[in-house]
């Protein structure tokens, strides 16, 4: 039953493709497939993932160096196993496979075992490639490799485009189509995978070139596939030859981006030369590279052999001097291709002055084998946006690690707005929450630990208000209420109940754009993991977890949702705790608002992002204006008006009493 359908995440990795994730959707063909390539496709071109993208890439070229190339016959994938080497890969998939607020679609994915072929799934209505060998230009495809339950047939094992596969399903001029052109658009432009792509991927495969009998080849990509003509397959293998590999991506921001184009000239040679005899030297005189440091072309140049020459600079007597001038007033320092680099060797770099007076954003080697508090000591004494450790570390504790990590952004020395931890990905696809429960500090100033929600009455949840846990989701004030409207605006499609209603919460969260306006971001965090337990536990046990005790100075967001046929109304408040509430009936009855402080969105991201709310009026009209949008259902629909208001005090008390009332109810914690 259903309109099953595998979405792939494929990479080059050294001189073959590899698949690096694989997920189930039970519901997924035609229009809305097309919209989930879309999302996936600007979720992986994001720039707020590009980094740890090309980290993670790194860890697979790591991966593949011992493994054989692809095999024709079946992958032996064990569904069994539910690793997943590629954590953050695997978590940009999920939740862009499982939810598009543009839309205002949910409907949540499994992962498949790693490795599985692209044949070995339960299907009837195809699949869908993401190629991210560059994040910054990812490609994508359709296959259908047994005959889809379409309207129309589509040539077996081969490279489909977007239009060819959304008119096996509709006429061109039925309405979904007609109503979704400006989805068809925004994909025209996105190259398509080709057939050598996906031989290399893989070999078993009976693939066929698409020009040979694709039936419809309308848009941009279309036209210009057909102005070439048979010089496009000829050259297919070269062009697929060719696309980057991982440690070629041309990243602005990252110690790989060289431009090496003149790496052959003399000039070139005689720095790479200087530079070799520096590396073997100990105590090596860095006054000798003063004169090189006047050509433009120095600094690149060193860079690129520092990459290239990644493997000895660990050993290097000279790899400190050598990467403390290679990041001299550098904003990313960009440790991950050092294998093998020693916590001390990295602590005098990151501290030293040139480094460390401008350094915002620190990539760790993906091998570190020292203790967490070491990396910590390691750190530059100023606040960092960015630090990122993608990698498994032999004999960490993955949920210590991630807790670590976490509680880095509040420490007064080497405080930081964004870890991104490899083991936090991990333990969220797991949904294994790497917070214990009795944890209840804040990560950093204005992240919320717990989100209360109302649902409407006449939708069976009465007046239960439910809790949930954000501790690790690590959402920023301004995520927070970017992803709450995005839950907002699922709502237009489903309102959800029950683990449907979790779902919803838990996808938009941990999807939510970096900015409150333009909304077109997806900045990708680690699933919330005790959440999603909730999810499970609510289709098995019907409750949730018991709330936490809420800390004082800590923040909690309130959402109530209130519904009629003619109206839709949410009132939204962020408390501030001014003293320590206890999780308990005793509290909801002693409970006053001299205890709490109630302030709306605007107020509430004025205080905590310095004095910035700009975008939340965008972001709220935008939403009104997608809510009451009648094209987008049939002809005749009559939908209800949709305000966002702030929650009075009142309210807001009176919803916490109620959450606190309920909470001896819950099964406690871990």
């Amino acid at each position: 039953m259903g309109q099953r359908h595998q979405l792939f995440v494929i990479a080059r990795i050294g001189r073959h493709y590899r698949s690096l994730a694989a997920v189930h959707h039970q519901w997924l063909y035609g229009m809305t497939a097309i919209r989930i390539c879309l999302r996936l496709l600007r979720g992986f071109g994001d720039p707020a993932n590009h980094r740890a993208l090309t980290r993670e890439l790194a860890v697979a070229a790591r991966y593949y160096e011992s493994h054989p190339p692809p095999k024709s016959g079946p992958s032996g994938a064990d569904w069994n196993d539910p690793t997943q080497p590629f954590p953050f890969i695997m978590t940009c998939l999920v939740v862009g496979a499982s939810c598009d607020p543009d839309s205002g679609y949910c409907d949540h994915v499994s992962q498949e075992a790693f490795g599985m072929a692209f044949d070995e799934g339960d299907n009837n209505n195809g699949i869908t490639i993401i190629d991210i060998t560059d994040p910054a230009a990812p490609r994508y495809c359709f296959v259908d490799f047994q005959g889809m339950e379409s309207e129309r047939r589509v040539p077996l094992d081969t490279p489909l485009s977007a239009w060819t596969y959304v008119l096996a399903y509709y006429d061109r001029a039925d309405v979904m189509v007609q109503s979704s052109m400006d989805v068809m658009r925004a994909i025209d432009p996105f190259p398509l995978v080709d057939i050598a792509t996906l031989q290399s991927a893989w070999p078993g495969g009976e693939w066929k070139a698409a020009l040979e009998s694709e039936p419809d080849t309308s848009g941009l990509l279309g036209k210009i596939t057909r102005s070439l003509g048979a010089a496009f397959t000829t050259t297919a293998s070269h062009l697929s030859s060719a696309h980057s590999a991982p440690g070629s991506i041309q990243a602005a921001d990252s110690i790989t981006s060289v431009n090496a184009a003149g790496s052959g000239s003399l000039l070139s040679a005689s720095i790479t030369t200087l530079l070799e005899d520096a590396m073997s030297t100990p105590d090596v005189d860095m006054a000798l590279l003063d004169g090189p440091l006047q050509l433009s072309s120095f600094l690149p140049t060193m860079r690129n052999f520092l990459v290239t020459h990644c493997d000895r600079v660990a050993q290097s007597p000279s790899a400190v001097p050598l990467l403390q001038l290679a990041f001299a007033e550098q904003d990313h320092v960009d440790l991950s291709p050092f294998v093998g680099l020693s916590v001390d060797k990295i602590k005098a770099v990151l501290q030293h002055p040139s480094v460390s007076e401008a350094v915002q954003v620190v990539s760790f080697p993906v091998d570190l084998s020292a203790s967490p508090a070491d990396l910590a000591d390691a750190l530059p004494h100023r606040h960092l946006t960015e630090l990122y450790h993608i990698g498994d570390v032999a004999g960490w504790d993955a949920a210590a690690n991630s807790s670590f990590f976490a509680h880095l952004m509040a420490d007064t020395d080497h405080s930081v707005s964004r870890p991104v931890v490899g083991s936090m990905f991990r333990l969220g696809l797991r949904e294994q929450s790497w917070l214990p429960h009795s944890d209840l500090s804040a990560p950093a100033p204005g992240y919320a630990l717990q989100l209360m929600y109302q649902s409407p009455e006449e939708y069976g949840d009465g007046q239960v208000v439910d809790t949930f846990f954000l501790g690790d989701a690590l959402l920023s004030p301004t995520r927070l209420v970017a992803g709450l409207y995005n839950v907002f605006r699922m709502h237009t499609q489903s309102i959800g109940m029950g683990q449907g209603k979790i779902m919803q919460f838990a996808l938009a969260l941990a999807s939510a754009p970096p900015r409150l306006w333009p909304r077109d971001g997806i900045q990708v965090s680690p699933l919330p993991a005790e959440m999603l337990q909730d999810q499970r536990r609510v289709y098995r046990e019907g409750n949730t977890k018991a709330m936490r005790d809420i800390l004082q100075e800590t923040w909690t967001p309130l959402v109530m949702r209130l519904q009629s046929r003619s109206a839709r109304k949410y009132c939204v408040a962020v408390v501030r705790a001014k003293k320590t509430i206890r999780a308990t009936k005793l509290e909801a009855d002693s409970l006053t608002l001299d205890d709490i402080e109630v302030l709306g969105l605007e107020d509430f991201l004025e205080r905590m992002t310095l004095g910035s709310s700009t975008g939340l009026k965008e972001l709220n009209k935008s939403f009104i204006e997608f809510a009451e949008d009648t094209t987008r259902y049939e002809s005749g629909a009559v939908l209800p008006t949709v305000t966002v208001d702030a929650m009075s005090a009142g309210e807001a008390l009176s919803m916490m009493k109620k959450a606190l009332a309920q909470s001896d109810e819950a099964p406690k914690g871990d």
